[in-house]
C-alpha cells in the first residue's frame, strides 16, 4: 500500500471515529503553496483568441468517459500525459490578458483552466478518495486556496478563477461546468471548451444537470423542490429568492418538471446532499472504499441537517 493509500484509510478512520490527526496531518505544520508557471515563464506572448486548448482536448478524450468519470489510476501512471498537462497549464502562463477579450474567449480559458488545475491537483495526490481530504481546515494545504497558477500576470487559485475571474461574467451556466473532482459536481466533460461552441457546451451541461435525479427533484406530494446544494452555495448567481432561483433554472428543467412548476405554484424548496467521493471511473481498491462514508453523507446529511454543524462548500 503506499504513502498516499495509507493517508486514505488513516484519514477515513480518524474521521470516521472523530479522533484528532497526529502530528504533521493535524496541521501543525506552516501553510504549503504549489505553484504552476510564474516569473520564470518567458513574458506573455500568446493571444487570447489564439491559444490551442487541443492539448487538455486529447487528454480529456483519452481518459473521461461519457458520466465524467475520470480514470486517474492509469493517467497518474503516464509520465508523458502528466507532463502534457502540466504543459498546458504552463502555456495559460503565456496569454496576454492586458487586452479586452470576447465573453466567449473569456469563459473557455477560464473553465478550461479550472478543470485542468483541478485535475492536477488530484493527479498529484493520487490515490485520495475526496477533494476534501485536500482541504480539511486542520490541514496545512487545502487545494483550492494553495494550488496556485500563473494565469494573466500573477497567481491564481481554483477559487479566485471561479470568483474573481469567471463569475464576475454573471453567467450562472459556469457552475455546470466547473468540475472539481466530485461525484456531486456537474460532469466533466470529454471535450475541452473552445470559444467558438462555449454556448452550446453550456446549455448542453445545463440541461444534463438538470436532468439527474441527484441535482434536481421534485417530491409532488409534499410540494417539495429539490435542489443541488450548489444553487445554495452560490445562490447569489442564481436569483435572490427561491422563486427567482427556479425561473432562472427552468429552461434547463426536464419538460415534466417545467409542467408541473407551471400547474402547482405553492410549492417549498430546499437542498439535496451532496456527494464529495471522487469523480474516478477506475479506483483502486482503496479509493473505491474511502468514498463510501462520502455516499453515506450524501443520502443522510439532508436528513440530519437540523443537527448538523453548518459547513460551506470549500
Amino acid at each position: 500500500m503506499s504513502w498516499n493509500e495509507s493517508l486514505v484509510v488513516l484519514v477515513w478512520v480518524h474521521g470516521l471515529l472523530g479522533m484528532p490527526l497526529p502530528g504533521a496531518l493535524a496541521g501543525q505544520q506552516p501553510p504549503v503553496q504549489l505553484t504552476i508557471g510564474g516569473l520564470c515563464t518567458q513574458s506573455a506572448s500568446i493571444a487570447p483568441e489564439q491559444f490551442d486548448h487541443s492539448g487538455l482536448d486529447q487528454l480529456l478524450r483519452t481518459y473521461v468517459n461519457h458520466h465524467g468519470e475520470v480514470c486517474y489510476r492509469v493517467w497518474a501512471r503516464q509520465p508523458q500525459d502528466l507532463h502534457r498537462l502540466r504543459q498546458y497549464l504552463h502555456d495559460l502562463g503565456h496569454i496576454d490578458l492586458s487586452a479586452p477579450v470576447s465573453r466567449e474567449v473569456h469563459l473557455a480559458l477560464g473553465i478550461n483552466a479550472y478543470n485542468a488545475l483541478a485535475l492536477h491537483g488530484i493527479l498529484q495526490e493520487y490515490p485520495v478518495a475526496s477533494i476534501q481530504l485536500l482541504n480539511r481546515d486542520t490541514s496545512d494545504y487545502k487545494v483550492f486556496d494553495d494550488l496556485k497558477l500563473w494565469f494573466g500576470g500573477q497567481y491564481v487559485s481554483l477559487n479566485q478563477l471561479e470568483n474573481e475571474y469567471l463569475r464576475p461574467l454573471h453567467d450562472p451556466r459556469i457552475h455546470f461546468a466547473l468540475v472539481c473532482a466530485a461525484r456531486g459536481c456537474p460532469k466533466l466533460r470529454a471535450e475541452a471548451y473552445r470559444p467558438e461552441t462555449i454556448d452550446r457546451q453550456l446549455s448542453e451541461n445545463a440541461v444534463d444537470f438538470f436532468a439527474a435525479k441527484s441535482h434536481f427533484r421534485i417530491v409532488s406530494l409534499r410540494h417539495r423542490v429539490l435542489l443541488s446544494p450548489i444553487l445554495k452555495w452560490y445562490g447569489e448567481d442564481f436569483g435572490k429568492s427561491p422563486q427567482d432561483v427556479v425561473v432562472t433554472v427552468f429552461p434547463w428543467l426536464p419538460p415534466h418538471d417545467q409542467a408541473w412548476l407551471s400547474a402547482n405554484p405553492g410549492w417549498n424548496m430546499d437542498f439535496l446532499g451532496y456527494d464529495w467521493g471522487l469523480n474516478d471511473q477506475c479506483p483502486t481498491p482503496t479509493v473505491a472504499f474511502g468514498r463510501i462514508p462520502f455516499d453515506v453523507v450524501e443520502h443522510w446529511e439532508p436528513i440530519l441537517r437540523p443537527v448538523l454543524p453548518q459547513q460551506g462548500s470549500k
